[in-house]
């Protein structure tokens, strides 16, 4: 007697977790399925890498040659913010940190291209004092350019590099979906709780 008790008793448990799952007639046209939005995990190492791996790439090709040298430079601008996107990030931070950089990177060269100092003071004959004077301040303008260019743009590519794993674990914990099972009134069945 026991034994058919416990048979009858997963019986209507089972019965009852049918009927908290089935549709109630009408709600659901007959063949057609149910669109739903179906949100992807994301991977905080596959942030990191892309923002990683693509930085370095970008600057791989930079050192490799002239050929690939403007495809590395464009790697290296974009490279660190793809695994802010695919996190789910934004990545505006690091894009104007490298954009104002690649400025100041500019304007170190435009210095050093467009005013050049002659090397032309022979110092047996002339007080080169005031030329070594020019060249020195010329050289130090430069270097202060580069320097800073550098420096903000090694800090926005870290920033992003930084933010892309971060953002990945924020994006799952904004869009999880928990399915636990329930008892209610009417029956058991499962609850499904989430936030988008």
């Amino acid at each position: 007697m026991r034994r058919g008790s416990v048979l009858v008793v997963v019986a209507l448990l089972l019965l009852s977790l049918a009927e908290a799952r089935a549709q109630p007639p009408g709600a659901v046209p007959a063949g057609k399925p149910v669109d739903r939005e179906v949100i992807p995990h994301r991977y905080p190492l596959v942030a990191l890498g892309l923002s990683l791996g693509l930085s370095a790439a970008g600057g791989a090709m930079v050192v490799a040659g002239d050929d690939s040298a403007p495809l590395g430079v464009l790697t290296m601008y974009l490279g660190p913010s793809v695994g802010r996107w695919y996190g789910g990030g934004s990545a505006v931070v690091g894009l104007l940190g490298r954009t104002a950089g690649g400025a100041l990177l500019v304007a170190g060269i435009n210095e050093d291209i467009s005013h050049p100092i002659d090397d032309d003071c022979i110092a047996e004959e002339q007080d080169c004092t005031e030329h070594d004077q020019a060249v020195a301040e010329h050289d130090r303008r430069v270097r202060r350019y580069f320097i800073a260019g550098g420096a903000v743009w090694l800090a926005a590519t870290a920033f992003d590099i930084f933010m892309a794993p971060l953002d990945a674990r924020a994006f799952n914990r904004e869009h999880d979906v928990a399915v636990v099972p329930t008892v209610t009134s009417d029956g058991a069945g499962f609850a499904v709780s989430g936030r988008f």
